[in-house]
Order: C-alpha cells, then structure tokens, then sequence
C-alpha cells in the first residue's frame, strides 16, 4: 500500500488540487478576457491548461490542469453563474467576475 503524497504549496501542488470536483474556479481580479486571465495564472504556476484556436470562433478550452476533454464530458465556461455563450478568447470581465470551468 502506498501512502499519498503529502499536500504542497509548490505551483505543483497547487495545480494538483485545483481540480478536485471537476471544476476550476477563479475570481477576476483585472479586465480582460477569460483567456487573457488565464494566461496570467499559467504564468504565474498557478494553474495549466491547454486551448485550441478555430479561425471564426476563437480559443476553446481542450484541458485543466491534465484533465482533458473526454468521453462527451467537456470543460464549459460559466460567468456569474450562467453558463458562457462564447468561447475564453472572446468571454470579457471585470474584477469580481466569478469564472467556473466545469467538466461536464
């Protein structure tokens, strides 16, 4: 049997947890896009993601912190509370602005 790893503060750490009941929530703290937020976080070790870019419809979402989408479930952006209708390149918001990403 083998023991789990101890918890961390390490950037590491940080993005291991940060995923535990299939969401990943933040609060925005500039203007900006979603995107553009999020590129913030991944520089700063805090979170790591990878998107795609369609050509007419912008970046989407494709995995949060090593969880991919998958099996129908996908990543889906909610602002507020309501569910985005546009993708992270184009989603705007202010300080306050409460982002989920939920796997669903």
């Amino acid at each position: 049997m083998h023991a789990a790893p101890p918890h961390t503060d390490s950037p590491a750490g940080k993005i291991r947890d940060a995923v535990p009941d299939r969401s990943y929530v933040f609060v925005a703290e500039a203007t900006g896009t979603v995107e553009t937020l999020m590129q913030e976080k991944r520089a700063d070790g805090s979170l790591a993601f990878t998107s795609k870019e369609y050509p007419t419809l912008g970046s989407f979402l494709e995995s949060v912190n090593g969880v991919r989408n998958e099996n129908g479930e996908y990543w889906m952006l909610h602002i507020n509370g309501t569910r985005s209708s546009v993708g992270m390149s184009s989603a705007p918001v202010v300080p306050g602005d409460r982002i989920e990403w939920r796997y669903e």
